[in-house]
């Protein structure tokens, strides 16, 4: 989804691909945070222990993703100095520095202006969302654990709902996209709710695995979720601003991820086949590059208009993965490297 909204020559009008994309990974993140560390953090921690385990699940987070960020952004440096030497201005140059530094800190996401959080690799400020998520993770756990949050549907309502309110009085922010779209401490209530569903889920399993009813009702929840989400994408155009950015999306990601992991159908199966389990293995390379590579062929090979675009989207999908595949090889090169020192 992602990956198609940024192909702008196959978009010609706004759509929600890029903002429904994220809300559904980034409920997924917490989702499958919890599944796979929800029994490390005790109910009982202090303070500090939560605050020592949300900088190791940082570290973590970072030894995973700062190779390819490093490397992604050296790549979009090496592009912005290609634009600094063709059309020179020191305004341009002196930018460029001051944009450099919370990129590669990591910490673009906390600005709130476009040409700090979408500098260099743009989609690199995923990243800077997804390790503060990280972070708070010990903290979302233990008030999880304690049953300090009703696990329920009521939950997820609640929160949309203050999620809605807080998106009608963001209406005339200035800086509206970042608030409701980038900011580390908004979009938290995304990664908490996978969190929250996954607490469900894990409960709820034993009552899931039931016969052909269940499995029927699963096929139509999961037909249901799929159409939701198609609906809500295609008409984007036609929702009010505030609630684009990934609002509208968290209802039909969390009724996604939930029937699909929950009901095991012929549907469910076949986006469990190997072959998706092979991409998902290069998701993250593939997502950190994609977009230099559609601004390279859009900006640098004006040929490419010339070009019809089923050819162009092949193109594309082959620059990625083959970028993806070399990114993913130097990041294990360096691992090597640098574990043998």
């Amino acid at each position: 989804m992602i990956f198609v909204s940024h192909i702008t020559r196959l978009n010609h009008h706004d759509n929600g691909l890029g903002c429904g994309g994220v809300s559904l990974f980034m409920i997924l993140s917490g989702f499958l945070m919890f599944y796979n560390h929800g029994d490390e953090i005790d109910g009982k921690v202090s303070v500090s222990g939560l605050w020592r385990a949300g900088v190791g699940y940082y570290k973590k987070g970072l030894g995973k993703f700062y190779k390819g960020h490093i490397i992604t952004f050296v790549s979009g440096a090496l592009l912005q100095a290609y634009w600094l030497i063709r059309w020179f201005s020191v305004e341009g140059f002196w930018g460029a520095v001051q944009t450099a530094v919370p990129n590669i800190l990591l910490f673009q996401s906390f600005i709130p202006k476009g040409e700090y959080y979408f500098s260099y690799n743009a989609v690199s400020w995923f990243l800077c969302d997804i390790l503060f998520f990280y972070f708070c993770f010990p903290f979302l756990a233990q008030m999880i654990k304690r049953q300090k949050i009703f696990l329920g549907g009521g939950t997820a309502a609640a929160v949309v709902l203050l999620y809605v309110l807080f998106a009608g009085m963001a209406g005339g922010f200035p800086e509206q996209k970042w608030l409701l779209y980038i900011c580390p401490l908004v979009r938290l209530a995304d990664f908490g709710l996978g969190m929250v569903l996954c607490a469900q889920f894990k409960d709820r399993l034993a009552e899931t695995k039931e016969g052909n009813r269940g499995k029927k009702r699963g096929t139509l929840l999961q037909i249901g979720s799929i159409v939701l989400m198609a609906v809500l994408v295609i008409g984007y155009p036609y929702v009010p601003e505030a609630l684009s950015y990934g609002i509208i999306y968290i209802l039909p990601s969390m009724l996604c991820i939930y029937s699909f992991l929950c009901y095991d159908t012929k549907l469910a199966r076949l986006f469990a086949h190997k072959f998706w389990h092979t991409i998902s293995m290069v998701s993250m390379e593939a997502y950190l590059v994609h977009q230099m590579v559609i601004r390279y062929l859009d900006e640098y090979s004006r040929e490419m208009q010339y070009i019809s675009g089923p050819l162009y989207l092949v193109m594309i999908c082959t620059g990625t993965a083959v970028s993806a595949l070399y990114l993913r090889f130097l990041c294990g090169k360096w691992h090597g490297q640098t574990s043998r020192l």
